[in-house]
């Protein structure tokens, strides 16, 4: 690219060179101007699609793993409150056995 950039400003300069002079209309000179403009331009396009293309993958990877990790804490999170309601169901049962048998049995002996 940056050859083909040389080339393109040593182009123009000669255009400009070749108006300011007076010096007769040049085809050739201004059809490679063209040629070239148009590869360069062409050129900076698909690198610029790659990179962004690169970088859009990279964005989506990024955010894959950020929602990963979120999904994994929330499933870790629901396991931590499924076990502390587990813990909380087996006090209720063991507290309502107490007081629907345990104390009725020993106030009634």
């Amino acid at each position: 690219r940056n050859k083909l950039s040389i080339k393109i400003r040593k182009t123009r300069v000669g255009i400009n060179y070749a108006m300011q002079t007076n010096l007769d209309f040049n085809r050739q000179l201004i059809k490679k101007f063209l040629v070239l403009n148009i590869l360069f331009t062409l050129i900076n396009t698909v690198v610029q699609f790659c990179k962004d293309r690169v970088a859009l993958e990279h964005k989506f990877a990024i955010r894959r793993l950020v929602l990963e990790r979120i999904l994994h804490s929330d499933i870790e999170a629901f396991e931590h409150l499924r076990e502390k309601t587990t813990e909380r169901f087996t006090d209720i049962g063991r507290s309502l056995v107490f007081f629907n048998y345990t104390v009725p049995d020993i106030i009634s002996s």
